[in-house]
């Protein structure tokens, strides 16, 4: 069976993940396109987390949970920016 971080395992054709689902098996290729888009992904974020502010947390668990709730914050306060724009140029006929 599986052994503790046999996570990866390549056969000739296909690739088995083990997810906490079960067992996925992906294409050699999809595997390596998701494995891009995880990278980018990961890049990205460490971006966007880093632009939300300083790192709050002991751990990068921790860090992740507090930009999480940064940007919910953020994307609250930009929709709220826009509701209150659209409101004044209904009112004052803009619109």
């Amino acid at each position: 069976m599986w052994n503790k971080g046999d996570y990866n395992t390549t056969v000739s054709c296909c690739v088995y993940v083990r997810l906490w689902s079960g067992l996925v098996i992906m294409n050699r290729k999809v595997f390596r396109a998701a494995m891009a888009l995880k990278k980018v992904w990961k890049k990205w974020w460490r971006i966007w987390a880093k632009s939300l502010g300083e790192k709050v947390g002991e751990t990068d668990n921790q860090a992740n949970t507090v930009a999480i709730i940064r940007t919910f914050w953020w994307t609250v306060h930009i929709v709220t920016c826009f509701m209150i724009i659209i409101h004044n140029a209904t009112k004052l006929g803009w619109v």
